[in-house]
């Protein structure tokens, strides 16, 4: 996912610029320049990797409700003003993905198909 002005706003370029071609009539003319399905799943391979960061990863099998259990206190201490305190003191950056976008990024990203990944080569060779 793109980045937008900063923020984490999980919305990929493409989307944004589908969104407002279907938004209105006068932004039709920008259909040609709409990212093609084929790069977009490119760039969500290729940026996959820092969208990950450092996660906080359970073993296979784990019930259900325990991992709802974990997401919710992740979620909690990464809220925590006190948490948000100490990050600031430290001139750190804090930006949480939810478990569950990763979950979902993961899958994509697991479900690549082949001409995808060859394309990946073909940029990491170069």
């Amino acid at each position: 996912m793109f980045r937008l002005g900063g923020f984490g706003l999980g919305i990929a370029f493409g989307d944004l610029i589908e969104h407002a071609l279907n938004s209105s009539q006068r932004w039709r003319h920008l259909d040609e320049y709409k990212t093609p399905q084929a790069t977009r799943r490119l760039a969500t391979l290729v940026l996959a990797a820092g969208e990950f960061g450092r996660p906080v990863v359970a073993t296979p099998g784990v019930p259900s409700d325990r991992v709802k259990i974990l997401r919710e206190a992740f979620s909690k201490a990464v809220g925590d003003p006190d948490v948000s305190a100490d990050v600031k003191k430290k001139k750190l950056e804090l930006d949480p993905t939810s478990g569950e976008e990763l979950e979902t990024l993961a899958k994509e990203v697991i479900t690549s198909d082949r001409a995808v990944i060859d394309r990946m080569k073909n940029l990491l060779v170069k």
